[in-house]
């Protein structure tokens, strides 16, 4: 059900479910409705996601797919300070950064 996953990853990036809602635009109502069992429009899966940094298809399974940590040479061409910078945040710093990357992408 969609509504576990979101709650899931809520839980684990560390932020408040209704928070989130309000700052993609979305009711605090929609997560009472997906509870009750309706899915969420396309639109609004993808608008959760991209908030997150995470694909729609992490935020339907529940599961956020972590990538290895840049070693040794992997860290060539990556900003090591800025890799050190990123390891120290909060969960919820780290939401932020991967939501505002993410829309620098796009």
């Amino acid at each position: 059900m969609f509504y576990d996953s979101f709650m899931k990853i809520c839980e684990e990036v560390g932020i408040a479910p209704s928070r989130l809602l309000i700052e993609i635009g979305v009711g605090k109502s929609g997560a009472n409705n997906w509870k009750n069992g309706t899915e969420p429009t396309n639109r609004t899966k993808k608008l959760i996601a991209d908030y997150l940094g995470i694909t729609v298809q992490e935020l339907v399974n529940g599961e956020i797919e972590k990538p290895a940590a840049p070693k040794g040479d992997e860290l060539k061409g990556i900003d090591a300070e800025l890799y050190n910078l990123l390891r120290g945040l909060t969960p919820e710093q780290a939401v932020k950064v991967r939501a505002f990357i993410a829309g620098m992408k796009a």
